[in-house]
């Protein structure tokens, strides 16, 4: 949830066209006519917005340099350029460190004159409602395109007895996994890759006015051919807890890797109390098999190929690029999938397909056991790699009922 963030200010209103018989397109010239209703006066500050990212980052992401001290009305204010003269004469208060820190962390540009910009797109409530709209008409029009392949997946889920993780499959592995990782491949929105010159983040970030009630998102953590990846929402309660520590569950994907199971420790603890491992520490959450491609993998593949293409052809981001001001085609997409997919999913629960979990509807009532209907394992090693696997686990295993004979001997 993975995910997504603040973006620069965009200049114009994005509108959906459909004529008669013709599939809608989003970005073209012809003006909605759609007003937004507007409510409160102006923000003075991204605290005020909903910052989203598409990020990878190390250690901190860009909203955390967005959220310290007085970062966001700097930002916000500079969102169409301001001399420090400007910004203090504004009454603003800053230290020139937090300036350097913006322009170090890529989140604001001088120019050659000395001038500052905010270096990410801020929409505001006529822009962000505006898009909304239009996301949402697009929603329905692919809902209608793809429910086939979405009710394929919910058969596979049903016959493999994993019918209750729909939602979070659907979302999280489909809509907010691989049609992303489709979108890469065909180089439609920008890579994710720290290097040398973006070494702190890599990606796209936003803002937006007003913020969705209700956003689903995605924590994915990653140990060689393994992911686990679990669907979550604002306010995770308790179960926020299972990721206070990334290095533990790394640690329970490396002995699953080494023995087939996790051995008695902190990690299967934890696992364990989250419902995501039983006793003995093997995994009783689905596991998506990516090289053998079975039932569930073969119906998300269909589902995301088809969805990606309908996508494309009904959205014009040359035309979103120059109305919203985006830095590019790419960063118009990153902005306009992330709103789009709250619709789509929102969608498929309306049709019936899925149904949210109680731990995404009411996080904060839901125990840390609930966790194990919204989390998946992902297992993508390659079929060499998963013998060498398994034949170091026999000989764990090997080893431990030996030492087990020799003690009761």
């Amino acid at each position: 949830m993975t995910r997504i963030t603040p973006l620069a200010l965009v200049l114009a209103q994005l509108t959906l066209a459909a004529g008669a018989g013709a599939a809608g397109t989003i970005g073209t010239s012809e003006a909605s006519g759609a007003s937004a209703e507007l409510g409160g006066g102006e923000p003075s500050s991204l605290d005020e917005f909903e910052i989203l990212q598409y990020v990878a980052a190390r250690n901190y992401p860009p909203s955390v340099s967005i959220a310290l001290d007085n970062n966001g009305q700097i930002l916000l204010a500079c969102r169409q350029g301001r001399s420090v003269d400007e910004l203090r004469e504004s009454g603003l208060e800053f230290a020139e460190s937090q300036i350097e820190l913006l322009i170090a962390m890529k989140l604001m540009i001088r120019d050659s004159r000395g001038d500052l910009y905010t270096a990410f797109p801020i929409l505001d409530e006529v822009q962000t409602l505006e898009l909304r709209r239009e996301t949402f008409s697009l929603a329905d029009e692919l809902s209608a395109v793809v429910g086939p392949d979405v009710e394929a997946l919910s058969r596979a889920l049903e016959a493999a007895g994993q019918g209750a993780y729909g939602y979070s499959v659907l979302f999280s592995y489909v809509l907010d996994g691989m049609v992303w990782g489709f979108f890469e491949e065909y180089r439609r929105v920008p890579m994710r890759a720290l290097s040398v010159r973006r070494p702190f983040w890599s990606g796209e970030v936003w803002a937006v006015r007003p913020g969705r009630e209700f956003r689903a998102g995605t924590q994915s953590i990653n140990q060689k051919g393994l992911k686990l990846k679990v669907n979550l929402s604002a306010g995770f309660g308790e179960a926020g807890e299972l990721f206070a520590d990334p290095g533990v569950l790394r640690q329970g994907l490396a002995q699953f890797e080494a023995a087939g199971r996790l051995a008695d420790g902190m990690p299967r603890q934890l696992l364990t109390r989250f419902g995501l491992v039983d006793e003995t520490g093997l995994w009783v959450i689905p596991v998506i098999d990516e090289i053998k491609k079975g039932p569930v993998f073969r119906a998300a593949e269909v589902l995301t190929s088809n969805l990606v293409d309908a996508i494309l052809e009904r959205i014009d981001l040359v035309v979103l690029q120059e109305r919203y001001g985006f830095r590019s085609a790419q960063q118009a997409l990153v902005v306009v999938y992330h709103e789009l997919m709250v619709d789509l999913i929102e969608r498929f629960e309306r049709a019936g397909w899925v149904t949210k979990p109680e731990i995404l509807s009411q996080p904060a009532k839901a125990g840390g056991s609930a966790v194990a209907g919204v989390a998946f394992l992902v297992d993508r090693r390659p079929p060499n790699q998963k013998r060498l696997d398994d034949d170091a686990a026999q000989l764990l295993r090997d080893a431990l009922e030996e030492r087990a004979m020799q003690g009761d001997g």
